[in-house]
């Protein structure tokens, strides 16, 4: 007959309801997926007309900040253009803006740093030809940043530099530099509209 030997093996820790449910959300936390950013608030300029050009001027723009709007579009094609730019900023101690254009679901579609005259921004989707003239040394709108499909988009305005990270909204700004910003945008058929409409304060 075999003798009775006492396992060695340690029993199951007994846990109680409340240790149970502390590890359930410390672990539940650490492996849940990190919530997408939020929407950022953005003052709403509505549905851009053809031919009729939007200036913004007078923006607050300050250190580390980042302004938004938004607006909504039919859709961009080689048979129409968007072009915006951010003539008429005034930011010290160095007039050097950023702009980056977001989708609706917080994708970055494009962005642009001195584009513009000086060290100001443009951005051009939409037709190439024929081309519209940049403002004073800046570029030609050219549609060189391509085609928008209908919808919403949010448009942020910083001092340099602007990261704009690549979804969820993610434009963060670490600049010093502090002023007045100015938006202009134009959306319409090739030829539409002059560029003495271009929304710039010079």
């Amino acid at each position: 007959m075999c003798s009775h030997v006492p396992s060695t093996r340690p029993r199951p820790r007994a846990w109680s309801a409340s240790a149970l449910a502390l590890s359930a959300a410390l672990f539940g936390a650490a492996l849940a997926p990190h919530a997408a950013f939020a929407q950022p608030a953005a003052t709403d300029l509505g549905a851009l007309n053809t031919a009729v050009p939007v200036n913004v001027p007078g923006i607050t723009v300050s250190a580390n900040t980042v302004t938004w709007y938004k607006f909504t579009i039919s859709a961009v094609s080689p048979a129409m253009f968007l072009d915006i730019d951010s003539e008429g900023t005034l930011l010290t101690p160095g007039n050097d803006s950023m702009i980056g254009l977001y989708d609706g679901a917080g994708n970055l579609v494009a962005s642009d740093d001195d584009n513009g005259s000086g060290g100001l921004s443009a951005l051009s989707f939409g037709a190439a030809s024929p081309s519209r003239p940049g403002i004073g040394d800046g570029i030609a709108f050219q549609g060189q940043n391509g085609p928008l499909a209908a919808g919403t988009y949010y448009l942020a305005l910083g001092g340099f530099p602007v990261t704009f990270g690549a979804t969820t909204w993610g434009a963060v700004s670490t600049s010093n530099l502090n002023g007045t910003g100015n938006l202009g945008l134009r959306l319409g058929p090739p030829g539409a509209m002059p560029i003495a409409d271009a929304g710039s304060d010079q």
